[in-house]
């Protein structure tokens, strides 16, 4: 049996909730009634036999799930056409499902079970594995959740795969959108890297509980990091670095951030931010230590026209003692020329060790309490005019 659906009058539009298919074919503007823009948020197939023929509308618009419950389902367009799909979000085709002459416009739609019929386009049907890195595709979401992780940008959930020991969680382009793009965590959790890349949406991790990484990168990205907790006790934890680059912005709100470079021979700053990239704290702890004796880089690096914005009413840039096992070491900033709206550095958390101050850089008022500062290219009152110490 064949069921046609059409819409009366010229482009008239379809809003479906549930579009069940079962064991019939369903066609969408045939019989020269154009239809509208058809909007469907579960599209499910229930049946082998159950088939959506589209021809002329103004677009299918799937915004939650497509789902087949059964092999030999389709979605075809007619011969005269191929039929637009626009996905709300990153769509996971459940269960095999067959395609022919569909052209997915917006969104992204995987297929890892369906089968590819043809002249399709913008459809995965890649079955991707695991290869030491996880995709965060959850929106708003918990951490721990692992239907909020994929093996590939906007891919169906990897349904595996260990958080804490994944060499690289990967946020991007494909992870959030606006208002969906908070990850909460239910204690305290550890991991090795997180890079938030290539996104104009920003990733919004509150942290009630203590995060330990290795290292953070925001890669043209945008990360705003938050303690929830009343005891703001080093929410977060970076033993390698901190890497802010090609415009990214990395923002810290009522937190306390920790840096601590745990390796000696590494050759990275343990925090850089590079020119075209902003570093932003609120009411917030920077907190910094110094490098082991084989590494030459700067612990600190801003480069000239890095926007480094941190409330200074507020917030306190500290360095503080090597982790236990390390030895003490001369920490060293490179501002080149970056400028600071106020600069205060407070040493005391650091047994006193030395920090050298290797270029310019400009500010409104700075204060520098406890510990051994060098400027190393100016003479001494120069240092001490520039600094108002």
């Amino acid at each position: 049996m064949t069921n046609i659906v059409t819409a009366q009058g010229p482009r008239r539009e379809i809003d479906v909730e549930r579009f069940i298919l079962k064991g019939t074919e369903v066609r969408i503007g045939f019989f020269g009634s154009p239809v509208g823009k058809t909007t469907i948020e579960q599209l499910i197939f229930d049946s082998p036999l159950a088939k959506l023929a589209i021809r002329d509308t103004d677009g299918i618009y799937i915004n939650e799930s497509i789902t087949s419950l059964s092999a030999g389902a389709e979605m075809i367009a007619s011969t005269q056409s191929t039929a637009q799909l626009f996905a709300g979000k990153n769509i996971c085709v459940e269960g095999p499902l067959e395609f022919n002459d569909i052209h997915v416009e917006m969104g992204t739609l995987n297929a890892p079970d369906g089968i590819d019929d043809g002249n399709n386009q913008n459809i995965d049907f890649t079955q991707y594995t695991d290869a030491g890195k996880l995709y965060w595709i959850g929106g708003t979401g918990v951490w721990d959740d692992q239907e909020n992780w994929s093996f590939s940008s906007g891919a169906c959930p990897a349904g595996t795969g260990a958080i804490s020991t994944c060499d690289t969680l990967i946020f991007d382009n494909k992870s959030f959108q606006i208002d969906d793009n908070q990850i909460t965590f239910p204690g305290n959790r550890t991991a090795h890297t997180m890079l938030f890349k290539n996104s104009n949406v920003q990733a919004n991790v509150y942290l009630p509980f203590r995060l330990r990484l290795d290292n953070i990168y925001v890669d043209g990205g945008q990360l705003f990091v938050k303690d929830r907790s009343a005891a703001q006790n080093r929410a977060l934890q970076v033993f390698e670095e901190i890497h802010v680059i090609n415009n990214g912005m990395f923002t810290i709100d009522t937190s306390t951030v920790q840096v601590a470079r745990r390796s000696n021979t590494v050759e990275k700053s343990a925090l850089y931010v590079d020119a075209t990239s902003s570093l932003i704290a609120e009411s917030s702890s920077i907190l910094v230590s110094g490098h082991g004796s084989a590494v030459t880089d700067p612990t600190v690096l801003f480069e000239a026209g890095a926007t480094i914005d941190i409330d200074t009413d507020n917030s306190l840039f500290k360095t503080f003692a090597p982790l236990s096992g390390q030895s003490q070491n001369t920490m060293t900033f490179d501002m080149q020329s970056a400028s600071w709206e106020n600069f205060e550095l407070d040493n005391s958390a650091g047994s006193n060790q030395d920090v050298i101050f290797s270029s310019d850089f400009n500010t409104k008022a700075a204060t520098l309490r406890y510990g051994n500062y060098n400027y190393k290219y100016r003479s001494e009152y120069d240092c001490r005019r520039l600094f108002c110490w």
